[in-house]
């Protein structure tokens, strides 16, 4: 299993780092989706977990890019150690 290295950002400034070793691509995804929830209204939430096509749809936890990457303002990425 891959070594995976999360790091949080507020801006450009580093908040932390942690190693995850027990974690497939799609588990560093969800987590990666929960900690960058912790940050968004009750509102923007639901907004972005309904269905795509919904109107009302925002896809603020949708990865940007093409890397690991969720959040805007205070946000993490993970890449895998080499």
């Amino acid at each position: 299993m891959a070594t995976w290295i999360i790091r949080k950002y507020d801006g450009s400034k580093p908040q932390g780092e942690w190693t995850v070793r027990v974690l497939t691509a799609p588990e560093i995804h969800v987590m990666l989706q929960r900690l960058a929830s912790r940050y968004l209204t009750d509102d923007e939430v639901i907004d972005s977990s309904v269905r795509r096509n919904h109107s009302g749809y925002r896809p603020l936890l949708e990865p940007i890019g093409r890397d690991i990457h969720y959040g805007e303002g205070i946000y993490y990425i993970a890449d895998i150690q080499k």
